[in-house]
Formats: structure tokens, C-alpha cells, sequence
């Protein structure tokens, strides 16, 4: 009885798992799809954090960006926004978007990154 519990307890827990990481993931795309849509090559860093205001990202950080890899070297500037795309519940964490815009440091539009996290991006100490 005990064991019959547990399994139900188990298949309930990974069922909703799926289903709060597939909306996270639906969501996800959705905003990559359109930020990838709308971009245009003369946007500049104001469109993009426009943008990002416009599709509800709370948090938009504009800095520039020192990159060295191996051999090669990369400055750019960046406008990178944060929106929470689902919600922690009880067992399961908060999923979280990044859009980044990327610009040369004539400010001209480069390319777009997206990511989903589970963790806050943003630091607690704030």
C-alpha cells in the first residue's frame, strides 16, 4: 500500500515537472521567436531595452563586454533583459529568460542570444 502511494506520489511529481518545464519552454521560444523577428540591423542599444520593456522583462542591464578566448579577443555592448517566464511552486524552481542584444561599440546591431536558467539571475544583496 505503501509502495503504491509512493509510485502514484512519483508519476504525479514527474508529470508536473514536465508540464511546468514545457510551459517554461513554450514561453521561452515564444520570446526568442519574436525578439529574433523584430530585431532589425538599424535597431540600436534604446530599441533593444525598449523592446525588452514592451515584452515585460523586469530587470535590463547595458554594459560592455571584454571577451578573450584562446586567441581572439571581443568587445561588444550589450543590452541584456531578465523576465521570470514561470513562477517557483512548491517542488519546483522559477524559470527565467535572457534576451541579449548584441552591438558593436558603434552601437550597431550584431545578433541576439537567448537562455532559460532556473536560478535568479539577479543577486539577492540588491
Amino acid at each position: 500500500c505503501v509502495f503504491v502511494l509512493y509510485v502514484g506520489a512519483s508519476a504525479a511529481v514527474s508529470v508536473a515537472k514536465f508540464v511546468h518545464e514545457r510551459h517554461a519552454s513554450d514561453l521561452a521560444e515564444q520570446l526568442e521567436s519574436e525578439a529574433k523577428k523584430d530585431a532589425k540591423p538599424s535597431w540600436t542599444d534604446n530599441d533593444a531595452v525598449s523592446w525588452l520593456r514592451q515584452h515585460g522583462f523586469e530587470h535590463i542591464l547595458l554594459w560592455q563586454v571584454y571577451s578573450e578566448t584562446g586567441e581572439s579577443t571581443e568587445r561588444y555592448f550589450s543590452v541584456t533583459g531578465y523576465s521570470k517566464i514561470a513562477e517557483k511552486q512548491w517542488f519546483l524552481p522559477a524559470y527565467w529568460q535572457e534576451i541579449e542584444f548584441v552591438f558593436d561599440l558603434d552601437h550597431h546591431f550584431k545578433r541576439l542570444k537567448s537562455s532559460t536558467r532556473d536560478r535568479d539571475p539577479i543577486p539577492k544583496w540588491r
